[in-house]
């Protein structure tokens, strides 16, 4: 009995060791994702114009995204209003006084891949 559960920690402990080692490739480990940054206006902005631009900056230098798809509205997951943009700015037009926007991008890259960034919300001003 003894030796079989020797034998079981043996077993599970090399499986570890291999499946620890099996995500690297060349020496390097998986490499984080990367978002979009920098939103504007900020996260959680509040007494924004009903004119604006949002704009953003790419999350990763070294693999840039190839284009962009806006995601904006009022509720939360806000619907896609631009596909496959190269812009890193949306005019989303004039806006209602005293809401609340919430909106992110999801880049393409070459490879084919894509991500989701968080989602950004800001406030309009109420205009008193």
């Amino acid at each position: 009995m003894r030796s079989r559960l020797s034998l079981y920690v043996m077993a599970v402990s090399g499986l570890m060791i291999l499946l620890a080692g099996g995500c690297k490739k060349n020496g390097t480990g998986p490499q984080p994702v990367q978002y979009a940054a920098n939103p504007v206006p900020a996260d959680g902005a509040t007494g924004q114009p009903v004119r604006l631009t949002l704009s953003w900056q790419d999350g990763n230098a070294h693999d840039p995204a190839q284009s962009w798809d806006v995601c904006f509205g009022i509720y939360s997951s806000p619907p896609t209003v631009s596909y496959a943009q190269s812009a890193r700015t949306y005019d989303p037009g004039t806006l209602a006084p005293g809401t609340t926007y919430r909106w992110n991008v999801v880049g393409h890259f070459s490879d084919g891949g894509q991500t989701r960034g968080p989602e950004w919300t800001f406030t309009t001003s109420s205009g008193d």
